[in-house]
């Protein structure tokens, strides 16, 4: 009960631990030969000492959402905010999937580390507090979904990271972590049982470590890239105050920034793994269903996906609307008669 309501908070918490945490999740990535290298966009300020095992303590920066893609079977990347940079420092929230405050030992781990729930009235409480946010945007699904052999990013249907972005006018910062994926192994065989155990509550994908147990913190070694793209201003677009229309453009923005990050940088990916390209995936749901984007002349089809389902909900809401009041006037037109 304790953990998850320090899981829903919006201020720092276990503080006298953080040196000690720190400090071990830092060695314990060079324990299993995982060494993150950081490479900031050059709009980024930055000084001192960079890279493992090096850490910034005064690593500060704007108000910010900060992304990143891709999750993998079991993200690494948040513990990489243990590593020093100027964009990712100690005011930053993590958020996380609530299936990981049910296990001891990490919930403690993840609460040091500034993780928590990703409710979104717990979102809005860090955001209204001042601080930045740190969101893998495909989530669950995209865990779940998870190869070695593909690069693949996940969008949900609303883009609530992008809705929070516009709401709070602050920037939005998407950054790319080549090699994560293959630190896993995708394993076909195990698609039955991980869909099981998914829909137990446990998201669970079906993928492999070392020794070929299941992929818990047994990664193969490996040197990930994460490369932090410029920020994009997210206030230029709410200036007319159509939310939707403004979440539109910084959509068409990110998908652009994200392949500028991919075409600077995919060789630090295996020969087979970048010659596929990176695939957008926008859930639209309902008709739509999912809409695909392999190279960035289709990116406007997720834009566009994303308009329409807008469009539809509106629709919906005003038929909702418009409903009630016009059996109101036949009522009352039946009473006049």
């Amino acid at each position: 009960l304790w953990s998850h309501q320090y899981a829903r908070t919006a201020n720092r918490v276990l503080q006298p631990l953080y040196f000690t945490v720190s400090f071990g999740l830092r060695y314990l990535g060079g324990f299993f030969d995982v060494r993150y290298t950081v490479v900031l966009h050059e709009s980024h300020a930055r000084h001192g000492k960079q890279g493992f095992p090096h850490y910034n303590d005064s690593a500060r920066t704007s108000q910010s959402i900060f992304t990143w893609h891709p999750h993998s079977a079991l993200t690494v990347m948040p513990f990489t905010l243990f590593q020093p940079s100027e964009v990712f420092g100690r005011d930053v929230f993590v958020g996380v999937a609530r299936p990981l405050y049910f296990i001891p030992i990490l919930r403690e781990i993840l609460m040091v580390g500034n993780c928590r729930i990703a409710d979104d009235d717990v979102l809005d409480k860090i955001l209204e507090s001042g601080r930045s946010l740190l969101i893998q945007p495909g989530g669950v699904h995209e865990q779940i979904n998870f190869r070695d052999d593909h690069e693949i990013a996940y969008f949900s249907g609303n883009l609530g990271f992008l809705r929070k972005a516009v709401k709070y006018g602050i920037s939005v910062v998407p950054s790319y972590s080549f090699g994560e994926n293959q630190l896993y192994k995708y394993r076909p065989d195990r698609i039955k049982i991980s869909a099981f155990l998914s829909r137990l509550g446990l998201p669970t994908p079906a993928a492999s470590g070392l020794f070929g147990l299941p992929a818990l913190l047994n990664p193969y070694s490996g040197k990930p890239k994460l490369i932090v793209g410029a920020a994009i201003d997210t206030k230029c677009h709410a200036q007319d105050g159509d939310e939707d229309m403004a979440v539109c453009h910084v959509f068409e923005a990110y998908l652009a920034a994200l392949r500028s990050i991919w075409h600077s940088h995919h060789h630090h990916l295996p020969a087979a793994v970048a010659n596929k390209g990176l695939r957008f995936v926008y859930r639209a749901g309902g008709e739509q269903g999912d809409v695909l984007s392999d190279e960035a002349a289709d990116d406007q089809k997720l834009v566009a996906a994303f308009a329409n389902r807008c469009q539809a909900r509106r629709a919906a809401e005003d038929a909702g609307k418009s409903g009630p009041a016009s059996l109101n006037m036949e009522g009352k037109a039946a009473k006049q008669a």
